[in-house]
């Protein structure tokens, strides 16, 4: 049984759960929007990494230096969401709030499995580390 293929195919969930997600964008409930787009994003981490997926993925992952920087910029967003999520959950009093919160944590949980799938298809597609 191959698992690689059988994770290939639960990625595409992400699109029907990303689309929950938009959907809550035009009720403006923005904690339920904030979960399924981390759920999506979860869910988009279980594509092949040997591959790149589309031609911004081939632009980022072949050079070193802007590689380096989608890895930084997806590694602060990460920080940021888990941070902002737990702060607001912990020290705030509101309902509202720590709903949100909840959102950024569940957001942040996805965004850690994406840099995961991107430090992975970084190494795979690198350039400078292909052999001829």
């Amino acid at each position: 049984m191959n698992y690689n293929k059988i994770f290939a195919i639960i990625s595409y969930l992400q699109y029907p759960v990303i689309m929950v997600g938009v959907y809550y964008t035009f009720l403006q409930d923005f904690d339920k929007v904030l979960i399924f787009m981390g759920l999506g994003i979860g869910f988009a981490t279980l594509e092949d990494t040997s591959k790149t997926q589309t031609k911004l993925d081939k632009i980022v992952f072949e050079h070193p230096k802007m590689g380096k920087i989608f890895l930084g910029f997806i590694s602060i967003m990460t920080l940021l969401a888990i941070g902002y999520g737990a702060f607001g959950y912990l020290f705030s009093d509101t309902e509202k709030v720590k709903d949100l919160s909840v959102g950024f944590i569940v957001f942040g949980i996805g965004m850690i499995g994406l840099l995961k799938t991107g430090s992975e298809m970084f190494d795979n597609q690198r350039k400078d580390k292909k052999r001829n």
